[in-house]
């Protein structure tokens, strides 16, 4: 998710924790802290921003199980 708003400087979050095997392109400065994958389905499915990737959490986590 990308903010820019009047807040702050802008800002990207990222809440998939395979972001790296994912984006091998992005060249995201990460802290190593990573959202636990319970954390992120939740954000994901609350969030209106994350819409569009409800359905492949929703198989990634079935093929994890």
């Amino acid at each position: 998710m990308d903010v820019n708003d009047r807040c702050g400087p802008p800002y990207t979050v990222v809440f998939d924790d395979e972001y790296a095997q994912l984006c091998p392109w992005a060249h995201i400065v990460g802290g190593g802290h990573v959202w636990p994958k319970e954390l992120t389905d939740a954000a994901v499915a609350l969030l209106e921003s994350e819409k569009p990737n409800r359905e492949y959490r929703r198989k990634h986590r079935k093929e994890n199980e």
